[in-house]
């Protein structure tokens, strides 16, 4: 029998085409750049009216003695999910740089909720089956108040004819203040708080509520926000209260893609973030941590105790973290070793010249050990989870092992390709 590969007749396999398409149309570096172009014009027209609907500044004559902060505005192009352009976004900001603290800000933090918060709770969300929903608050820093008087410039285009030499009285927080992300905290947080939430010790960006037997978790990272709530209906009703007062869109899910490798930072911030979505939501990475020594480590058995301190520390923390979602553990926390050394020592009393210099991380260890709140079990090299994050094992361990952290193999290679 004759085969078409032989005659050179085969039919060519057709793949499909993972490349998102992007667009190559450049975002304007300064403001004369962008009024050569309708859609930036446009643009910029719809912020301006935006901010003067928000009441964002009052234009008032320019006190002698004060420090006026500069405007600018910047320019960016939202793309939807193949890469097309969604709308062109002009946003005014204020050149931050140029205040003085003191006279125009004090406070400059922006609370934000511990990747290990996010973790706890996506993974408690899962365990109960709860609904999550993630947002983001639209011009989020524009809902703070501001404490200091700040004047800023007239933005370049929209200089009252009337009045060129006044200027903004800021009436809210902008975008580029210092102080813009504690302000917005503070609006939000005190907004929650009349709603009947209240706020978790162990992480300030951690928000609950409790009624009738229901439960809800908020959590606040700037302006994005990850909520979970033990009922469907109460998911729907914290979603309409929150759109009452700010508005806000649900945020777009991640896709998948394959592309050629880019030199544009937007798109590599891009990658980066997808990838830091990857670690706070995939069960088998979600507390995975691979990082250098703080110390050189004169022994394995040093290093392997001083990852033990780091777990039992970090497991101390979620423990009381649970408490306060009345989470209450049936039994202690089981912390596992391949290192028989190191077990020894957080077991041991007994102290060893060799080991003076790591006494304060033994103690740590060795005291919640005697007290039963947490346990350290000694686990062959072979059963080592981990090891698969970062070693090179072979074939047939690695099956094992990606098989106990719940990953199925992929169709390629279930069918043999």
């Amino acid at each position: 029998m004759i085969t078409g590969s032989q005659v050179g007749t085969q039919k060519p396999r057709v793949l499909p085409s993972l490349l998102a398409s992007r667009t190559d149309i450049k975002e304007p570096k300064t403001f004369k750049e962008a009024c050569q172009f309708s859609e930036w014009r446009s643009a910029m027209v719809d912020e301006f009216s935006a901010l003067l609907k928000n009441n964002t500044w009052s234009l008032v004559p320019c006190p002698s003695t004060v420090n006026v902060v500069g405007s600018k505005w910047v320019y960016r192009i939202k793309q939807k999910a193949d890469g097309s352009i969604e709308r062109f976004k002009a946003r005014l900001i204020a050149q931050g740089f140029t205040q003085q603290q003191g006279i125009d800000y004090n406070d400059t933090f922006s609370l934000v909720v511990k990747p290990v918060t996010i973790r706890t709770i996506l993974a408690l969300a899962v365990m109960y089956s709860w609904p999550i929903h993630q947002l983001d608050v639209k011009n989020a820093f524009l809902y703070g108040w501001l404490s200091k008087v700040v004047y800023m410039s007239q933005p370049l285009g929209f200089i009252d004819p009337k009045y060129p030499d006044y200027v903004c009285r800021l009436n809210r927080a902008l975008y580029g203040l210092k102080q813009a992300p504690c302000t917005w905290f503070q609006r939000f947080g005190s907004f929650l708080f009349t709603r009947d939430f209240s706020q978790v010790r162990s992480n300030s960006s951690m928000f609950l509520y409790h009624s009738n037997g229901a439960m809800a978790i908020l959590l606040l990272y700037v302006d994005d926000i990850v909520l979970t709530t033990s009922t469907k209906l109460l998911l729907h009703a914290i979603i309409s209260l929150l759109k009452m007062v700010t508005p806000m869109a649900p945020k777009a899910k991640l896709f998948s893609t394959d592309s050629l490798a880019y030199s544009d930072p937007a798109f590599y911030r891009s990658i980066v973030g997808a990838l830091q979505y990857l670690t706070f939501t995939r069960p088998d990475i979600a507390f995975a941590v691979g990082q250098k020594q703080n110390t050189v480590a004169r022994s394995s058995a040093e290093a392997e105790y001083r990852a033990i301190a780091n777990a039992v520390a970090e497991v101390l923390w979620v423990r009381q973290l649970l408490s306060e979602l009345h989470v209450f553990l049936h039994s202690p926390p089981m912390v596992y070793c391949d290192n028989i050394s190191a077990i020894y020592m957080s077991l041991n009393p007994v102290q060893h010249q060799r080991t003076k210099h790591i006494e304060i991380d033994i103690h740590f260890v060795r005291e919640h050990v005697i007290s039963g709140i947490i346990c350290i079990q000694y686990l062959p090299s072979f059963a080592q989870r981990a090891d698969v994050l970062t070693k090179a094992l072979s074939s047939a361990l690695f099956r094992s092992q990606r098989s106990n952290l719940s990953v199925l193999c992929s169709p390629t290679q279930i069918a043999g390709g």
